[in-house]
């Protein structure tokens, strides 16, 4: 407060903390307070940039439950579409930029999960754990989303 970059009013026994708006701080304060939403909409603007498309492309893990810090990693899943052999050098290509500049433009390391359509398919069936937490995690970036696509292990 002794900054003035934030006002506070009572309100009660408490305070309210308002950023205060004319600050010459407060644009970057809300970039800082954007970041994660940067940080998507980047992901998802390469994704959607790539030669072959993935299925989805969805944020997991601590990041996505709003828990991650300094030390997490960033989990992405990918699902890749069926006739894409997950050699393909083309499609390794993609995933392994994303995963790159993820990592340049988060300062955390990205570490990629990817399945094939069909794969995942299989996951639901064998009602393996992954999608239990995937359905309740799971924040779509671009594709189908977690619900569209994992809808029949409910």
């Amino acid at each position: 407060m002794s900054t003035g970059v934030v006002t506070a009013e009572p309100a009660g026994r408490a305070r309210l903390y308002t950023l205060n708006r004319d600050h010459v701080a407060a644009p970057a304060i809300d970039q800082l307070a954007q970041l994660r939403d940067i940080l998507l909409k980047r992901i998802k603007a390469e994704a959607e940039s790539w030669e072959i498309p993935a299925k989805a492309v969805w944020l997991f893990g601590s990041t996505a439950r709003g828990e991650g810090d300094a030390d997490s990693d960033l989990d992405l899943l990918i699902v890749r579409p069926d006739d894409i052999d997950d050699s393909d050098p083309s499609w390794l290509e993609q995933v392994e930029t994303l995963a790159a500049h993820a990592t340049r433009w988060s300062g955390n390391s990205c570490e990629v999960v990817e399945y094939s359509a069909q794969e995942v398919r299989d996951l639901i069936g064998h009602k393996e754990r992954i999608v239990g937490e995937l359905r309740r995690d799971a924040v779509p970036i671009t594709g189908s989303t977690p619900q569209q696509t994992l809808r029949a292990a409910v």
